[in-house]
């Protein structure tokens, strides 16, 4: 990586709090469904959610919601 880029990277802020559901960890059915959900807004964020936890993995709706809006610190 070119050094000034990443001085350019480094500087630029990161918008709202880390995200959560970049370390959802899914595969097959279950990653193609969970991704297909969240671009879909007839699927609630609280529904998403019940998915996640019934594979035992805990995030709120609050925060899926949050990532749906873009208000989040990933790349989406």
């Amino acid at each position: 990586m070119d050094p000034l880029q990443e001085l350019r990277d480094l500087s630029t802020p990161r918008k709202g709090p880390p995200c959560a559901l970049s370390h959802v960890n899914l595969s097959g059915a279950d990653l193609a469904a969970f991704q297909s959900g969240l671009v879909d807004p007839a699927i609630t964020s609280k529904a998403i959610s019940s998915f996640l936890q019934k594979r035992e993995i805990n995030i709120n709706f609050w925060t899926i919601a949050r990532h749906r809006r873009s208000e989040c610190g990933c790349s989406k």
